[in-house]
C-alpha cells in the first residue's frame, strides 16, 4: 500500500498556515509540518519561499487565497518563467488545490 499523502483538506490546512502565519513563525512552522506531514514540508517551503519574496508578492498571494481563484493563480504560474521554477510549480500545486 502506498505512503498517504495527505487529503485535500490537509494540503488545504498547510497552505492557509503557511500564508496567515506571522514572519517570524514561519520557520517553526515549517518543521513542525515538516514533522507531522514530511510528504508536505517540500510544498510548504516552497510556498512559504514565495510569500517572503517580498510585500507585492505576499499581497499576491494573500489575494489569490482569498478570491480562490484558479484561473488567476494559472496566471500567474505560467507568466513565471521555467518549469523548473519552484514558485510556478507551488503555484500549480495551489491552483490545483483551490480549484477543485
Amino acid at each position: 500500500m502506498g505512503k498517504h499523502i495527505g487529503s485535500r483538506e490537509e494540503w488545504l490546512a498547510v497552505s492557509e498556515q503557511i500564508l496567515h502565519a506571522r514572519p517570524e513563525q514561519l520557520q517553526q512552522l515549517l518543521l513542525d509540518i515538516s514533522k507531522q506531514h514530511p510528504e508536505m514540508s517540500f510544498y510548504a517551503t516552497d510556498l512559504a519561499r514565495l510569500r517572503m519574496a517580498g510585500r507585492k508578492k505576499a499581497k499576491e498571494l494573500e489575494q489569490l487565497w482569498r478570491d480562490r481563484s484558479a484561473e488567476r493563480i494559472n496566471a500567474l504560474a505560467r507568466s513565471r518563467p521555467g518549469t523548473t521554477d519552484p514558485a510556478s510549480r507551488v503555484l500549480a500545486f495551489l491552483a490545483t488545490l483551490v480549484g477543485s
